[in-house]
C-alpha cells in the first residue's frame, strides 16, 4: 500500500509539472518545497519496495531545483519565466515547436492520430469523459492522469482484496504501458531534456523518464501474477 500511495503521489507531482504552470507552482519550485516533496516521494518508495530506485544524481538535481530562481524574487516572476518556457516547448508555432506533447504526432506526424482514437475509447471504457476545453486524449498528461486513475483503482482494489479488480487492474495498466506510454515517453522526455532552456522542465523530463521505466518495469516482474484468461479478455475487446 506504501507503494502504491507514493506511486499516486508522484503521478500527480509530475502531472502538475507538465501542466500549464500556475502560481502556486512558481511559488513552490522557489521555495523548495515543490523539489523536497518529490525528493521525500522517492525515499519513500526506496524504503517500500526495492524495485524502486532512482538515480542518486537525479535525486541531487531535483534537490538543487530552487538554485535556478535564487535570484528572483517575486512568484509572478518565476511564473512568467516558466510559463514562457513551457508555450515555447509545447504549444507556440504548432506543430514546429520543439517538443510535441502528443503520442499520435510521434507515430502519424499528426494530431488527433489513431493513438488519439485508441486511448479515447480506453478512457470511455472505463466511464471517463474528455473534458470540454481539454488536452487531446493521447496528451503527455492527459495519458498521465488516466495512470493516475488506474493507479488509484489499484489501491482500491489492493485495500479491499479484490483479486479480481486488482488483476484487471494490473493488466490494464500493463496493455497501456506496452501500447501507449513506453512508444513515445522516452522520446519525448528526451527532446524535453535537449530543448528546455529551464532546467526545471530539463529535470522534470529526466524525473519523468526514469519513473515510467521503473513502472513497466514493476508491471513485467509481476506478469507472472496476471491471469492470462483475463489478459487475453482485455487485450482483445
Amino acid at each position: 500500500m506504501l507503494y502504491l500511495t507514493t506511486r499516486i503521489e508522484m503521478l500527480e507531482l509530475l502531472i502538475t509539472a507538465f501542466s500549464r504552470p500556475r502560481e502556486v507552482l512558481a511559488r513552490e519550485i522557489a521555495e523548495g518545497s515543490f523539489s523536497t516533496r518529490i525528493v521525500n516521494r522517492i525515499a519513500s518508495c526506496c524504503e517500500g519496495s526495492s524495485r524502486c530506485c532512482f538515480p542518486k544524481d537525479l535525486i541531487e538535481t531535483i534537490r538543487k531545483l530552487p538554485d535556478e530562481f535564487k535570484e528572483v524574487q517575486e512568484d509572478r516572476k518565476v511564473l512568467t519565466i516558466l510559463d514562457a518556457e513551457y508555450l515555447r516547448l509545447f504549444v507556440n508555432d504548432f506543430p514546429s515547436a520543439w517538443v510535441q506533447p502528443y503520442e499520435s504526432w510521434y507515430h502519424e506526424g499528426r494530431t488527433m492520430g489513431k493513438a488519439a482514437l485508441e486511448c479515447l475509447e480506453l478512457y470511455q471504457r472505463d466511464g471517463l469523459a474528455p473534458v470540454e476545453g481539454g488536452e487531446l486524449p493521447d496528451h503527455l498528461v492527459t495519458q498521465l492522469e488516466y495512470l493516475l486513475f488506474l493507479t488509484l483503482l489499484e489501491k482500491k482494489a489492493s485495500s479491499e482484496e479484490d483479486v479480481a479488480l486488482y488483476r484487471m487492474t494490473r493488466v490494464k495498466e500493463q496493455h497501456f504501458y506496452e501500447r501507449h506510454i513506453m512508444t513515445w515517453f522516452p522520446t519525448c522526455c528526451a527532446r524535453v531534456q535537449t530543448y528546455s532552456r529551464v532546467s526545471f522542465y530539463r529535470v522534470m523530463a529526466r524525473f519523468l523518464r526514469n519513473f515510467i521505466v521503473l513502472g513497466n518495469r514493476n508491471l513485467h516482474l509481476h506478469r507472472s501474477g496476471f491471469d492470462e484468461g483475463v489478459a487475453h479478455d482485455y487485450k482483445t475487446a
